[in-house]
């Protein structure tokens, strides 16, 4: 049954057989794992990295990475503690003036990478240094040490340490987050953009997406998402301290790949990195609750990315495998040693009675602009056919919206 599975299922019961089996394991070894409180404390803890893995995951969804989340949080930690102690502005406009600083540093990493095509890892590897620099500079000091001071600002003590009912107002902004981004990617014109660009760049580009403002748009969303977090976790704690947010990108891409977001772009969604943030919440706090020490920690998180890394690339492998199979009427593969003549008498023989695939009126927009339209096709049992066509002029768009990447605008698939 399991190999009958496509590849995304099947990545799917993977993660939810590896999820329960962690949860049981750790509810086994250490009672207290499994009550409601300690549940909503652990939705409380993954709520922070949460919020900065939605935002992250639309900038790997394009192909990218950000690096920088982690010193974002912290900076922008820095400036809540600076505008709350020494220039008297209440808290809704602190918190106005930090998302708007969180976009500011977005805004710069996508600009260089869109504007300057500089490789997103280097952008974000270096902007990381300048913003936990910038942190440091702009600390408080007291006799030339840097010092902590304490924010006492109720109403924006209240954001990070404040309840509805039993749940902490962390885990609400994080549902919220959630459920925006997911809206957002799934049912927005910008949302199909970004799978566009991750998908493949050059066909986006042909079909006239602006890629650059696409790119950009996505850091700045993640920019925003970090600022947020920071805000939040400065609330929390009541204080802004330079070592807020270090190694948090660890946990944030282990929590977007281990979800099933690829990091070559074009595949994945919010739903899979909020699994993935349950996961690795459960596997922090279940190693915590057995008195592991936390150097295993990013150990454990690190085998797990490799893990997830590479069960996305073998069934990525398997998936063009049995497609190429398909496509060659050829059970033995690339290298079989079976003759041209026994594989050709192995092939389905074509019966134009029995259509495997139809498409009638099939039509998709990006946006303005047309990329198909009222495009009908029929494929007949055992035929072969190929679609060829200048850049630009839909093949790649049709293919997807074939396999099922694509929503399409208008028309009828039958698939037999």
């Amino acid at each position: 049954m399991v190999n009958a599975m496509k590849p995304r299922d099947l990545r799917s019961y993977v993660l939810a057989t590896a999820f329960f089996l962690v949860m049981a394991v750790f509810s086994v070894l250490c009672p207290d794992f499994r009550t409601i409180g300690n549940f909503i404390s652990m939705l409380r803890q993954i709520s922070f990295i949460g919020i900065m893995a939605i935002g992250a995951t639309f900038v790997i969804l394009t192909g990218g990475i950000d690096l920088s989340v982690g010193s974002m949080l912290a900076l922008t930690g820095m400036i809540c503690a600076r505008l709350l102690r020494f220039t008297g502005v209440g808290s809704y406009i602190t918190v106005v003036l930090a998302l708007t600083a969180g976009a500011l540093m977005g805004l710069i990493n996508g600009k260089l990478v869109s504007r300057l095509n500089i490789p997103p890892f280097i952008v974000t590897l270096g902007t990381m240094g300048v913003f936990r620099g910038l942190t440091l500079l702009t600390a408080f000091r007291k006799f030339g040490f840097i010092t902590n001071t304490v924010i006492s600002n109720e109403r924006f003590l209240a954001l990070g340490g404040g309840k509805l009912g039993p749940i902490y107002y962390p885990i609400l902004f994080y549902a919220g987050v959630a459920a925006i981004g997911y809206c957002y990617l799934t049912r927005s014109k910008f949302g199909r953009y970004v799978y566009a660009v991750g998908g493949k760049e050059q066909a986006a580009v042909m079909s006239g997406i602006d890629v650059a403002g696409v790119k950009t748009g996505v850091y700045v969303i993640s920019g925003v998402c970090s600022a947020l977090a920071g805000i939040l976790w400065t609330s929390r704690l009541m204080t802004a301290t330079t070592e807020m947010g270090q190694g948090n990108e660890l946990d944030v891409i282990a929590a977007i790949v281990v979800g099933g977001t690829s990091l070559s772009g074009g595949r994945g969604g919010i739903g899979q990195t909020i699994i993935g943030t349950l996961f690795i919440g459960a596997l922090t706090n279940g190693m915590s609750m057995l008195g592991l020490s936390a150097f295993y920690q990013p150990l454990a998180k690190a085998v797990v990315i490799v893990a997830a890394a590479s069960i996305d690339s073998l069934l990525l492998a398997r998936s063009t495998k049995e497609n190429r199979r398909a496509l060659l009427g050829n059970r033995g593969g690339r290298h079989s040693p079976v003759p041209d003549v026994a594989r050709r008498a192995n092939r389905i023989p074509i019966d134009r009675s029995k259509n495997l695939l139809e498409l009638e009126g099939i039509s998709k927009r990006f946006g303005d602009i047309p990329v198909l339209e009222d495009v009908s096709l029929k494929i007949a049992r055992g035929e072969v056919h190929a679609l060829i066509g200048e850049n630009g002029a839909g093949k790649s768009t049709l293919i997807k919206i074939i396999t099922g990447v694509y929503p399409k605008d208008s028309g009828i698939i039958r698939l037999n």
